[in-house]
């Protein structure tokens, strides 16, 4: 088994054999990671609130389920495991996944914001503003975010931390992807505005280095977010009812929400609370709200079962076992609840 350690210098390295790895994912994977790392260092140290405001990134009154980075997490967990066998097959497949790579809106908001924090600002729900196209409105393209994220960047002389997302994007390539406007032919790459052949290793850099970037960023957030084992105290900005408030974790996976510490708030002040919670884990706060450390969630293993027992179902059960799963998944919350209050 591989593991990603620091070292006694705080470097990132793999730990184990990288014997099946390709070179250019392992030596990349590495790099990118630290590369990026400095970004969330100092955002953290500058001012944990924003830091943690921008991991959980809630926007508005959102239940759960609505977290786009934790999607594409998942569909990058899922896939790329995957075993293709043939290179036609696998060279088209990786590189629609290098164009939802490049496409995700999430990972630019959080470079960002985090960007933003170490620069005194405040989190920032909306960093790209759509673009006013006629009547319409259209989302920003990538180069124009990165464009605006490397000129912060190099306002606070991080410029190094961008370094990885500037080598993965290729302007040309994105858009031959999402127009369907190249093809491949024997491991070759062809795209055609410009005219150009990437051959069979530049091709497979050009994938492995977009996974190795992307699993740089993944590792990088979860790890942020996994690195919180306890609830604790936290210094909050100007204009809330309290200088300290509490960070709300989930055992066994991290930092979840913000909260007011209920018992240094002032008498009759309203608490405030954000995160990002299970529809069961909002019933335990709003029947304890001193209730910091949240229980591990064990709805996720009960819905694996539910999708392996699904495969295998016959179609005529199929209702069947949908209404089976609700009533254990309903079971599971409601001791969950019990449990906590």
């Amino acid at each position: 088994m591989t593991e990603i350690k620091q070292n006694s210098k705080g470097e990132f390295e793999l730990i184990g054999s990288t014997k099946n790895w390709d070179s250019c994912y392992a030596e990349n994977l590495t790099k990118f990671i630290n590369l990026i790392y400095p970004l969330f260092v100092k955002a953290k140290q500058t001012s944990e609130f924003e830091f943690i405001s921008s991991l959980i990134a809630v926007r508005g009154l959102q239940g759960p389920g609505w977290n786009t980075f934790d999607n594409t997490i998942q569909i990058f967990d899922s896939i790329t495991p995957l075993k293709v066998k043939d290179e036609f097959a696998k060279i088209n497949f990786h590189l629609w996944v290098y164009g939802h790579i490049i496409e995700a809106s999430e990972p630019y908001e959080l470079y960002a914001n985090l960007l933003r924090i170490i620069n005194g600002e405040r989190f920032s729900i909306t960093n790209f503003p759509e673009n006013d196209r006629g009547k319409y409105k259209v989302p920003q393209f990538p180069v124009q975010k990165i464009e605006t994220l490397n000129e912060l960047a190099e306002k606070l002389n991080l410029q190094d931390c961008l370094m990885p997302i500037n080598e993965v994007f290729n302007k040309e390539l994105r858009n031959s992807i999402f127009h369907s406007d190249y093809s491949v032919y024997k491991g070759c790459l062809r795209i055609r505005n410009p005219l150009r052949e990437f051959d069979r290793n530049e091709t497979y850099n050009i994938i492995n280095k977009s996974l190795a970037y992307f699993q740089a960023l993944k590792f990088l957030y979860e790890k942020s977010i996994s690195d919180y084992k306890e609830p604790k105290d936290i210094l909050l900005p100007d204009g809330f009812n309290a200088k300290t408030g509490k960070i709300i974790v989930r055992k066994n996976f991290g930092a979840v929400g913000l909260c007011d510490n209920i018992e240094i708030l002032p008498k009759g002040a309203p608490p405030f609370r954000i995160g990002r919670f299970k529809d069961y884990e909002i019933a335990i706060l709003n029947k304890n709200s001193s209730l910091y450390l949240l229980p591990e969630d064990k709805t996720e293993k009960a819905w694996e079962l539910y999708n392996r027992l699904y495969k295998i179902c016959p179609k005529f059960l199929r209702n069947k076992l949908n209404k089976w799963n609700q009533k254990r998944i309903d079971k599971i919350k409601y001791k969950l609840i019990k449990h906590c209050c």
